[in-house]
């Protein structure tokens, strides 16, 4: 039952989506977990469906999950399970749901779990290293106990956060016992520092010199569009810095847009790179030292659209009309930092000048670090439930003999030439002489000491042995990955180069700059007859997804509509039907002394004002918007009472209170959206 009922709503919604909405649905997880123990789960498949359950929404980093007793409960009970797939099914899930002891004793005899000051003084590094509080526990909200809780982009908070990330040690990490989860949470945590140290870095580097100086720090942000592709983004313009301004001011507008985009100038906002809304809050106080400077963070995002990068705008009111270069590009911004971005909606009317986002004082901060190399990887860190091949890569134990053509072999069984072209080397023989006897081999080695040579002739040996005893083993299969598509090329053409036929390999992915000698071997190239249209049942599901993607689309535009449009609250009659009748259902009170009472009479008789005209239905709320008194309805011998005795700027920041709250529930279906 539980797997037909899984399976189907899983073809009907979506992974993720159908299993959360189960998860969420009143009483699920809590009437599930009775019937497992009370054993009316009796299928030969439900535990471990159901565990392929938890493990898809543990996967996903929601931290309600991962920290939901009735599911600690059903992974408790799922340790008991003599059915299909147990208990490797157990080990998964407590690698997925990892458990942070906190009460773990440090070196030196300190609590991990006490509270330990982020300023306390190191007098030595191992009092620094002790100091290091457990994950979790720091004043940002993006410290997790789960590293599968963290977001790989930062948020603001995190970047100003002064304390050091939690990052475990190279012998693991003291808060998790298991060790398959303690390796997963170390890769992530140390590769995503990478980045995140980085942008830190950089930043304060940036503050230390000179405004006109700095390079990262592109001045005068303002939003002047919106796009939908590749993902929705804010397109945002920035002044060239005076730093690039210097090396394109003799050149024509054709050769500085060329800069641009083939030149040193395409390092500037490049696609997939870390950027930043940040000022310097300390402006002004010169006799701070740098290390005290303010450094304010107000937005994260990322670009994803790298537009025609330099134009020419012309700035309107100047006579003559003066023309300035100035660059564009997409961001997607965070929801938390689309949530500041919206407020800034309804001063967008003239998308030719657009809607400064930030003042004099900062500017938009183009970070080095590219999310593009590292959020792939990342992100499978997170899917993973086991680490491959973790009895010798985590538990250090004793490799085992390959279970292919050439496990158990010779380096006597190899051909005499591919004998020669390593017994010049020992450590190269050596190395190759492991493939025989190891399921993992680790080469490792400074530039230029034959890594690649070596990696060659193992793959060499491999296809050797492999003919040699095609009938007796199944064949092989041998998939060669690199970070980058320059490596990969490289390694490619030297086993072209070292007899390797190239019609035995094939190149995936893409590259521009593939070289010629390969790229008869890349996928699209070898089998042009595999069908690119789809079948029936595809065609179905791209053509749901495309509408649904238009209803968003067209969605979105109209919420980006109104909040630029219609959040400016004014004191119309128009305005005030629709303010008017917000203020009643949320603030009834404040409603009642601005409504007009005095229309018509039961009598018939209309209230008049000075002018023998009727009275509108938006007099109070004209004059109460503007900072006047109540006109011809106030008493004389009595003092304003209620909201009619505040101030102007008080009764500014009401309005303003009021039209936040009033357009709130159209920004979380933006983001939403």
């Amino acid at each position: 039952w539980v797997e037909k009922y899984l399976h189907r709503e899983f073809t009907k919604r979506g992974r993720y989506v159908a299993f959360f909405s189960l998860y969420t649905a009143t009483d699920f997880m809590l009437k599930l977990t009775e019937q497992m123990i009370t054993g009316r789960i009796r299928g030969a498949k439900d535990h471990s469906t159901i565990a392929w359950f938890l493990l898809q929404l543990g996967k996903s980093g929601n931290e309600d999950v991962l920290n939901n007793h009735l599911v600690r409960n059903q992974i408790e009970f799922l340790k008991t399970s003599d059915q299909v797939g147990f208990p490797q099914l157990s080990n998964q899930l407590d690698v997925v749901f990892q458990t942070i002891i906190l009460d773990v004793k440090l070196k030196g005899g300190d609590s991990a779990g006490s509270k330990i000051d982020a300023t306390t003084v190191a007098v030595s590094l191992e009092d620094a290293q002790r100091t290091m509080r457990p994950p979790g526990t720091r004043d940002h909200d993006n410290d997790k106990e789960s590293f599968r809780a963290i977001s790989i982009i930062p948020t603001t908070s995190e970047l100003q956060c002064q304390e050091s990330a939690y990052l475990p040690s190279a012998n693991g990490s003291e808060f998790i016992d298991n060790a398959e989860a303690a390796t997963l949470d170390r890769q992530f945590r140390l590769m995503r520092e990478d980045l995140l140290g980085t942008v830190k870095e950089e930043l304060h580097t940036e503050f230390k010199i000179p405004s006109h100086k700095r390079r990262r720090v592109l001045p005068d942000p303002c939003i002047v569009n919106f796009g939908m592709k590749p993902e929705p983004h804010v397109v945002v313009r920035v002044s060239i810095p005076p730093r690039l301004q210097q090396r394109i001011r003799k050149m024509k507008n054709p050769e500085a847009s060329k800069f641009f985009d083939e030149g040193p100038g395409k390092r500037v906002l490049q696609k997939g790179t870390l950027v930043l809304l940040v000022h310097d809050a300390s402006a002004g106080t010169a006799h701070l030292k740098t290390k005290d400077r303010d450094i304010r963070i107000s937005a994260v995002g990322t670009i994803v659209e790298r537009l025609n990068p330099m134009k020419i705008v012309q700035i309107p009111g100047t006579d003559p009309v003066k023309q300035v270069r100035v660059l564009e590009v997409g961001v997607s911004f965070t929801s938390e930092s689309m949530r500041s971005i919206t407020q800034l909606l309804p001063s967008l009317k003239d998308r030719n000048v657009g809607t400064p986002m930030i003042g004099s004082n900062g500017g938009l901060f183009n970070a080095s670090a590219g999310i593009f190399s590292l959020a792939p990887i990342l992100k499978a860190l997170v899917k993973l439930d086991q680490v491959p091949m973790c009895d010798q890569t985590v538990n250090l134990n004793q490799p085992k003999l390959p279970l292919v053509a050439h496990g158990g072999k010779k380096f006597s069984d190899l051909s005499s030439t591919l004998q020669k072209a390593v017994t010049s080397d020992q450590s190269q023989q050596y190395a190759l002489e492991e493939i025989f006897k190891s399921n993992v081999v680790l080469v490792q080695g400074p530039p230029g000491t034959g890594k690649t040579y070596i990696g060659v002739q193992m793959v060499k040996a491999m296809l050797e042995l492999e003919k040699k005893l095609l009938s007796e083993c199944r064949p092989l299969r041998i998939l060669c990955l690199c970070y980058t598509n320059h490596a990969l090329d490289s390694f490619l053409l030297d086993l072209i180069k070292a007899g390797v036929p190239k019609n035995l390999f094939i190149r995936l992915g893409s590259s521009p700059k593939i070289d010629p000698s390969i790229k008869s071997r890349c996928l699209g190239e070898v089998d042009s007859s595999v069908s690119t249209k789809f079948g029936r049942q595809e065609n179905a599901a791209f053509g749901a997804i495309k509408r649904e993607s238009e209803v968003l689309e067209t969605r979105f535009k109209d919420l980006l509509k109104s909040i630029a449009e219609e959040s400016t609250w004014g004191k119309s009659d128009s305005w005030w039907q629709i303010i008017g009748e917000w203020l009643e259902e949320h603030y009834y009170e404040e409603h009642d002394q601005l409504y007009n009472f005095y229309g018509a009479d039961n009598d018939g008789f209309t209230r008049t004002g000075k002018d023998g005209k009727a009275l509108k239905n938006n007099y109070l709320w004209e004059r109460w918007f503007s900072g006047q008194g109540r006109g011809i309805f106030q008493d004389e011998k009595k003092e304003p009472t209620g909201i009619w005795e505040c101030s102007k700027s008080e009764r500014k920041c009401m309005v303003e209170r009021w039209n936040q709250e009033w357009i709130q529930p159209q920004v979380d279906l933006l983001e939403s959206t």
